[in-house]
């Protein structure tokens, strides 16, 4: 179990550029289709942060490799067009960038400039962020694909140049039809067609993160959509780091008890501005589908044989995997080696096992909920915006009895009535008190009950250092720390009282910090 002495490494970096099990697939369809397209320009196309920019390098290595004659290599030049000011600047800049001008030519042109074509004439020309380019040098660029002639601003000199032109956006709709349909196209699915590669890429730079993921946080990695890629899983890392040591500054001195508690705190108590990544939310659900007689820890139990919880406990999932980059290299497997011009290496991860084992109770958790589990979205969330409905024919099952098939199909059934009764309620996000399946009364489901569900911890102590913690991050200000926590001001403050956390007292301290 992970404690709060452990301290995660800042600033960490993988010191190869690597390649997922599932990326694996796009890469080597990208070699053929650089095979393929003779000499023709290429257009890798891909949502923000997806790793263009790893298959521009591919492609400056093929290109190295494969067409250098008499043991010399072909110029290669780098840019990117968002350096040139935007769709909407002055087109003669963008111009200037990539054709060059003459003396003159406008006012910050003191003297001639050659552009990146003329630099690469003989080679290729890599363009990142290609969309960025105003419509009417889009326009020149084509002229120069087709005819391979181009002018310098301000000249009436024809010029010409042999480059390969290499583009990649994540702005299709930003380019020009006739553009567009010149270039080769290669599109690099999102992080949500192939979660299983997320923790490839949470491991490879933040090992100690990865190794202390419990099964329900691992679930809740999984069933996110990450609509900010690989960037987004770096940004949500480096949350994770400043939640702990932020955890470690407030509970200076705190119970053994309060203590344990710090893994989930640390984890996933995020702002929602700052990412939508919820571990409560999925808690709350378990809670829910409890109360109202679904079977969901038979449901835990199949799940947890293949590395996944629907509840939480404080026990790691993947302890037994290495930590030190050393040991985390043994995975590695090279594919491309660094030539002139490429300072890396480029690796493919080799499967781990235990991911893979996860990323498959992933798709089962999906398949008890009738759920997509490569749709574009938080399942989670997915789980309450449609239908969740148990289908015992589905692959997942059927070596399952048809008693288990039963139990399992409860849960789903649970999950829709405790929708339906929660729209029926006060429209605050919170039952009243009502008949669960199970004949029981059903208590208010909230953040409470989602805590319930972690372990035997104190309560109290929980909600009074999340309290003071939303406090603390909002300045003091209840409206901002009520948001955050999803509740109105007055239900906040209400649950400041019953948990004893003083709204003028964590005002006073955090002015002292701030001071």
């Amino acid at each position: 179990m992970e404690t709060s002495s452990t301290v995660f490494k800042l600033n960490q970096k993988s010191p190869t550029l690597i390649i997922p099990p599932r990326l694996e697939h796009f890469v080597n369809r990208f070699v053929h289709h650089y095979r393929a397209s003779g000499n023709s320009p290429i257009m890798i196309y891909g949502p923000t942060g997806v790793g263009k920019s790893l298959f521009l390098i591919i492609f400056k290595i093929l290109f190295q490799k494969h067409e250098a004659t008499n043991q010399t290599s072909r110029p290669v030049v780098w840019a990117n067009c968002a350096h040139f000011g935007g769709v909407n600047s002055d087109p003669n800049i963008a111009r200037s960038e990539l054709f060059g001008h003459v003396k003159g030519a406008h006012q910050n042109a003191q003297k001639d400039k050659i552009g990146l074509v003329h630099e690469a004439n003989g080679g290729a020309l890599i363009l990142e962020e290609i969309g960025e380019l105003p419509l009417e040098v889009q326009a020149m660029l084509l002229t120069f694909i087709e005819d391979g002639v181009f002018r310098r601003v301000g000249s009436k000199q024809t010029e010409s140049a042999n480059v390969r032109i290499v583009g990649a956006t994540n702005r299709e709709e930003g380019l020009r039809e006739d553009f567009k349909h010149r270039f080769f196209p290669f599109y690099i699915s999102g992080l949500y067609n192939r979660r299983s590669d997320i923790l490839y890429y949470m491991y490879a730079k933040y090992p100690e993160i990865v190794t202390s993921l419990t099964g329900c946080e691992v679930l809740t990695v999984l069933a996110y959509n990450w609509p900010g890629n690989c960037r987004e899983i770096e940004r949500v890392c480096r949350l994770i780091t400043r939640n702990h040591l932020e955890w470690r500054e407030l509970n200076r001195g705190g119970s053994e008890s309060v203590n344990q508690a710090e893994h989930f705190f640390r984890m996933f108590l995020f702002d929602k501005k700052e990412t939508m990544i919820n571990l409560f939310r999925i808690l709350e659900i378990y809670a829910r589908i409890k109360k109202f007689g679904g079977d969901v820890e038979f449901l835990d139990r199949y799940l947890e044989e293949y590395g996944v919880r629907f509840s939480n406990n404080l026990t790691p999932v993947f302890s037994d995997l290495p930590t030190s980059q050393n040991e985390i290299a043994k995975f590695y497997q090279p594919v491309f080696e660094a030539n002139k011009g490429a300072s890396q290496a480029i690796f493919k991860f080799s499967p781990i096992p235990q991911f893979e084992k996860s990323a498959a109770g992933y798709n089962m958790f999906c398949a008890v909920f009738g759920k997509n589990s490569n749709l574009n979205a938080n399942i989670i969330d997915e789980l309450e915006s449609s239908e969740s409905k148990f289908t015992p024919e589905n692959s997942y099952f059927y070596r399952l009895s048809e008693d288990k098939k039963e139990r399992l199909a409860t849960v789903s059934k649970a999950l829709m009535m405790s929708i339906k009764r929660k729209n029926d309620g006060n429209g605050d996000g919170q039952d009243p008190s009502i008949e669960a399946g199970d004949g029981t009364k059903n208590t208010t489901i909230d953040k409470a009950s989602a805590l319930n569900a972690i372990g035997d911890l104190a309560e109290k102590d929980l909600l009074k250092l999340y309290y003071e913690r939303l406090l603390m991050r909002s300045n003091g200000n209840i409206k901002l720390a009520a948001e955050a926590a999803d509740i109105n001001p007055s239900t906040f403050r209400s649950r400041l009282s019953k948990v004893g956390v003083s709204f003028k007292k964590n005002r006073r301290r955090q002015a002292e910090d701030i001071n």
